[in-house]
């Protein structure tokens, strides 16, 4: 068998000179640095589990953008939700439906058609835009994700709480970079050391801050600029986790590194169509943490949930609270994207429909 090539044995495209890994799990391959999640690596983290405590990590699918000002972005918006009711004979039937429900919006997994590299006119494996059709025979959708199944060990790197320790700064607004070595100093001070098919937790406070922002002026000014710290993605970054051999890297971060993007320098967004890396946004490390402190765990058993849309570009969670009250008036098409309950849903409406024959 052929040894698995390093970052630095990589095949350089382009004149940026950069690394791409089409090819290293095959021309028709479609899952990229996923593929570093084998049978025995899913096997070694069912291990994991001692006490069966388990955490969602997902934001409702209405957070951020239900609970900020309109127009923070150029499309997105906050989802509508609308609850259906009817009687048949004597069962109470509840239906629902989400429209605008952008797949980018809240907690996501990236697929690998989300980035492209535009230097060379290729998304990942070398990919054309043209093979991007959202019908049968597309490629690289968010449904190969969910067919092959994230079911790995996951492993917190809590930034927020070794920078504390260490008595550094960390000022979510201040664009501040984390470096591959600020990473691997920290699993080292939590004593975790990687293995193949790792998924990387990161957490770095942003959804934190969102959740514990006191108003809608707060929570607006967090998101609407598009400007936050996080991980660097530069060329390091890019041969720390390709070398480590990691499943994907998820963060409680809109973007994972930092916003906005250097222009015409490395980011991890480009790493998903040179090297096919998958990334988490918007995770919830929120209870988790606290938990696994006081467990003296920072290493789980991973299992995100499936894709619920084939041939798209990310895979958000079906994950939907809501504490309005639900209206019986009987008025047809009633629907909200209400605001105001930050751990509320979207505001539904109720529409009543009689049963139809057949």
């Amino acid at each position: 068998m052929k040894p698995f090539p390093t970052f630095a044995e990589l095949e350089r495209r382009g004149d940026s000179g950069l690394p791409v890994s089409w090819g290293v799990w095959g021309t028709d391959d479609q899952l990229g640095m996923l593929n570093n999640i084998t049978p025995e690596a899913a096997r070694d983290a069912a291990a994991l589990v001692k006490r069966g405590v388990r955490f969602n990590l997902d934001l409702p699918v209405h957070l951020p953008y239900g609970v900020i000002k309109p127009e923070a972005h150029v499309f997105r918006k906050a989802p509508t939700q609308t609850l259906y009711q009817r009687e048949i004979g004597t069962l109470m039937v509840r239906d629902d439906k989400v429209d605008d429900l952008y797949l980018q919006g809240s907690t996501q997994w990236d697929g690998l058609t989300h980035i492209g590299d535009g230097e060379l006119n290729r998304f990942y494996n070398g990919v054309k835009s043209e093979q991007i059709t959202q019908r049968e025979g597309t490629r690289n959708g968010i449904e190969h994700l969910a067919n092959f199944g994230i079911a790995t060990r996951g492993v917190l790197v809590d930034l927020v709480r070794h920078f504390a320790a260490t008595g550094r700064d960390w000022d979510l607004a201040a664009q501040q970079k984390v470096s591959a070595q600020d990473v691997q100093a920290c699993l080292a001070a939590q004593k975790v050391t990687l293995r193949q098919g790792d998924v990387l937790l990161v957490r770095m406070g942003w959804v934190r801050a969102l959740l514990d922002a006191p108003d809608l002026e707060a929570r607006d000014a967090l998101v609407r600029p598009w400007s936050c710290s996080g991980l660097s993605g530069n060329l390091e970054m890019w041969e720390f986790l390709w070398n480590a051999r990691i499943g994907a890297l998820a963060a409680d971060t809109p973007a994972v590194e930092c916003m906005p993007f250097p222009e015409g320098q490395p980011t991890l967004h480009l790493a998903i169509a040179r090297l096919g890396i998958t990334l988490g946004k918007c995770s919830i490390w929120r209870h988790w943490p606290r938990t696994a402190r006081r467990m003296g765990a920072t290493r789980c058993s991973s299992c995100p949930a499936r894709s619920i849309c084939a041939a798209g570009w990310a895979r958000p969670p079906m994950r939907w609270q809501s504490n309005n009250r639900r209206s019986n008036s009987g008025r047809s098409g009633r629907r909200r994207t209400g605001r105001q309950a930050l751990h509320g849903g979207a505001g539904p409406g109720v529409e009543n429909r009689k049963p139809q024959a057949g």
